[in-house]
């Protein structure tokens, strides 16, 4: 039977009601009701109740239970670490199978790969008897940076002097020395016995072997001077018939756009005539491939040894090779991925002064306060007009003198030209491969006799500052007789070697200074034990050539130390001296006012050339004095530097030459390090061998 809406909500909600009556009187209920002494507990089925006084009088009040709170520690969920390894195919670089024209693993292109899946020798490469494939440096390889930095030879590559991409060097430094079979090996593999041969015998460290050997193309320590075998594989493979184009020798050939022309140097000595190595020279066709015979060298192409007029002591272009083989399984190469963080570069510092804010570098080209014409040398600026400048080739002249008691020799001579040789290098290295010096050694018909002994002709024991510019013209006056002196910046006038005496001495051009030569050349002269003193040498070119002054003191001690060759000969210039040469350009100099903070980046002094980077800083304190700070790193020329270093220098022109114009403040190769002099403080932010960070502060 249907019920109206109303009777069935109602039925629902007395359900309802009922139902909550019969659950609370299912357990007694003493809160709110009387009871009859304050302060006694019962309970009643685990509900504790209390007698409490109320408005209403004694009544049952509930008493809270006490609550327990467990606390569970918390616990990091255990991870465990995945690593993915991936199986990738190994590459030609990597270690896996080579094709010609593969980069190998020194960075270098493959040229040769031996046949039928064989292996062949090369004792003194890391793969010694599993050797396959032959790689070449890649053009321009001796520019690249590396540590230690690349030993420089003869005529750097892609220079003025040679706009070729390879060095030109000599082969040895003995040039009349045959080193025997040890170094006449011909075949595929015996180029790094050879070039060790070559490298024993004491070709010098600036001759081809050596330079090639020091190479460290890929990280690589096994690089060497190819034999003539490996040579001829590297032309036949005509992956470098196009760099010919680049790399014409002699450079300036008529032709040098259009023939296919190179030549380079062997690792093999002649055994047929062993003061003559093989050289290895090869000529394309003009554009239509008709060209058969080299015009340049006149002969056919290919080896030339035995008929050639080539001597070891001859510069020729120079570029290593070096053997190698392929991992035992080159057929793939699992690596693990790994996650690296990238370093962001010092020089990207985005706290660094810009340079809008520095002053103008004229402000930092301070002048000479005690610069006379007489006294010819200068620590500052503008450079004396007479000077030559120091760009480019330097031509010197070496007129030997003997005497009765002490006759210049062959043996001298060799050691003249080796001597010359490294202080070739050596400026080759100080300005970027800006400069270079020739050394040209007068005929022995026209070595002087001076008919004396040598303490009769006064150059012997010889006081502190002796002018000897008289025994100079004396000897130029001689040797002018019969000789023609034309074409040569420097004279440099030199007797044997002796272990008795010594004297150097450098003179300007003209007859206004105190030594003049009274010539349109300037002068050097070298005695006894400086004669084949290669750091001596440079450092008289550093008066004669340069116009620099001297940086010890003439009374006896060395304020500016091993800092700059003109301190301490067989060192390196300094930054302020590269600048006063013309080696360092004014764009990477930042010259900063001592009275207002700023932070700067500074390249290593002898970073790559081609680092356009700052390299020194200057503080200029008056018009004829400045702070220079300067990043110093180990390398060839400055051996006792064993971390990158800044160091910090004062130049006060007001001092005169011999009395400490330069003088050395302080050094640091820390983090967080300063070096503060005249109330300007040098701070070391960041410093690695590529560069520093420095504040500049009060």
């Amino acid at each position: 039977m249907r019920k109206p809406l109303g009777a069935v909500l109602g039925a629902c909600l007395s359900l309802t009601l009922l139902s909550v009556s019969s659950a609370s009187n299912a357990a007694p209920q003493l809160a709110g009701t009387k009871c009859v002494k304050a302060g006694v507990f019962r309970t009643v089925k685990n509900v504790k109740y209390q007698c409490k006084k109320s408005a209403q009088g004694l009544r049952w009040a509930t008493v809270a239970a006490k609550t327990t709170t467990k606390t569970t520690p918390k616990t990091t969920p255990k991870t465990t670490p995945t690593t993915t390894t991936t199986t990738v195919p190994l590459t030609c670089a990597t270690g896996g199978s080579c094709v010609v024209g593969d980069k190998g693993p020194g960075g270098g292109k493959v040229f040769y790969v031996h046949p039928d899946d064989g292996v062949f020798s090369s004792a003194d490469s890391d793969c010694k008897t599993s050797c396959k494939y032959l790689e070449a440096a890649p053009e321009l390889w001796s520019t690249e940076e590396q540590t230690p930095a690349q030993v420089p030879c003869g005529s750097p590559a892609n220079s003025k002097y040679n706009p070729g991409p390879h060095p030109i060097c000599v082969w040895s430094g003995s040039a009349t020395v045959e080193i025997g079979p040890t170094a006449q090996g011909l075949a595929i593999g015996a180029g790094s016995t050879n070039t060790t041969a070559i490298i024993a015998d004491g070709s010098g460290p600036t001759a081809a072997a050596a330079v090639a050997r020091a190479y460290r193309g890929g990280n690589k320590t096994d690089w060497h001077l190819p034999s003539s075998y490996e040579l001829e594989e590297f032309r036949d493979s005509k992956l470098f018939d196009s760099e010919g184009r680049k790399n014409c020798w002699p450079w300036n050939h008529k032709d040098c756009v259009i023939i296919i022309h190179q030549s380079f140097w062997t690792s093999t000595e002649n055994p047929r005539k062993p003061l003559v190595p093989n050289i290895l020279h090869w000529c394309g066709g003009d554009l239509d491939g008709l060209l058969k015979i080299d015009p340049i060298l006149g002969d056919a192409c290919g080896l030339s040894g035995s008929n050639s007029s080539i001597t070891k002591y001859q510069w020729m272009p120079t570029r290593p090779i070096r053997a190698f083989g392929p991992l035992k399984n080159n057929t793939s190469n699992p690596t693990t991925s790994t996650t690296t963080t990238s370093t962001v570069p010092l020089y990207l510092d985005p706290e660094i002064t810009s340079v809008n804010s520095l002053l103008n570098v004229q402000q930092c080209l301070i002048r000479d306060a005690t610069f006379t014409e007489r006294s010819s040398v200068s620590s500052g600026f503008p450079r004396p007009y007479f000077l030559r400048g120091g760009l480019g080739q330097l031509e010197v002249l070496v007129i030997p003198v003997g005497f009765t008691d002490l006759p210049f020799t062959q043996k001298d001579a060799k050691a003249m030209e080796t001597a010359y040789e490294k202080t070739h290098s050596f400026f080759s290295a100080m300005s970027y491969g800006r400069a270079a010096v020739k050394m040209t050694l007068a005929p022995s018909s026209s070595w002087v006799d001076y008919g004396t002994t040598v303490a009769q002709a006064g150059i012997k024991n010889t006081p502190p500052q002796w002018d000897g510019s008289n025994f100079y013209r004396t000897i130029i006056e001689i040797y002018s007789r019969n000789n023609t002196i034309s074409g040569y910046d420097v004279v440099d006038v030199v007797t044997a070697y002796a272990t008795d005496f010594a004297g150097g001495q450098a003179m300007q051009s003209g007859s206004n200074n105190i030594y003049g030569t009274r010539k349109s050349f300037a002068g050097t002269q070298l005695f006894g034990s400086n004669t084949q003193n290669w750091g001596i040498i440079a450092h008289e070119l550093g008066h004669a050539w340069l116009g620099f002054e001297d940086l010890y003191l003439f009374k006896g001690g060395n304020p500016l130390g091993k800092w700059d060759m003109m301190a301490q000969a067989g060192t390196e210039f300094g930054g302020w001296s590269r600048f006063l040469a013309g080696w360092i350009d004014p764009n990477q100099v930042r010259c900063a006012s001592p009275r207002s903070p700023s932070k700067h980046y500074l390249a290593s002094l002898n970073a790559d050339k081609n680092e356009d980077k700052p390299r020194i800083l200057v503080t200029p304190l008056s018009d004829q004095s400045a702070i220079i700070a300067e990043l110093r790193t180990p390398g060839t020329w400055q051996t006792d530097v064993k971390k990158p270093t800044l160091i910090v220098y004062r130049v006060e022109t007001g001092v005169d030459h011999g009395n400490g114009p330069i003088t050395f403040v302080g050094a640091t190769d820390q983090n967080g390090g300063t070096i503060s002099t005249d109330g300007v403080k040098f701070t070391v932010k960041a410093i690695n061998t590529s560069g520093v960070i420095v504040d500049v502060g009060n």
